[in-house]
């Protein structure tokens, strides 16, 4: 397992951000979606609306092998 810090690059969500639009935004607070009501800022957060959108965004986050979590 990779334990080093990952450094975003805007071109790792070039694909994302033509795929889902004004769904991928910056900065947001994670509070608002965790059951305990903590958590600072996500780098980058893509809210999908299927399971099939959510299938997506991570085979091109895998592809790119970008790390994510899902809430």
């Amino acid at each position: 397992m990779n334990l080093e810090p990952y450094h975003l690059q805007i071109s790792d969500l070039r694909q994302l951000e033509a795929q889902f639009g004004d769904h991928l935004r910056a900065d947001v607070a994670l509070a608002p979606y965790t059951a305990c009501r903590i958590g600072g800022p996500a780098d980058v957060f893509l809210e999908v609306n299927s399971a099939q959108d959510l299938a997506l965004a991570a085979k091109i986050l895998w592809e790119q092998d970008v790390p994510f979590i899902v809430l």
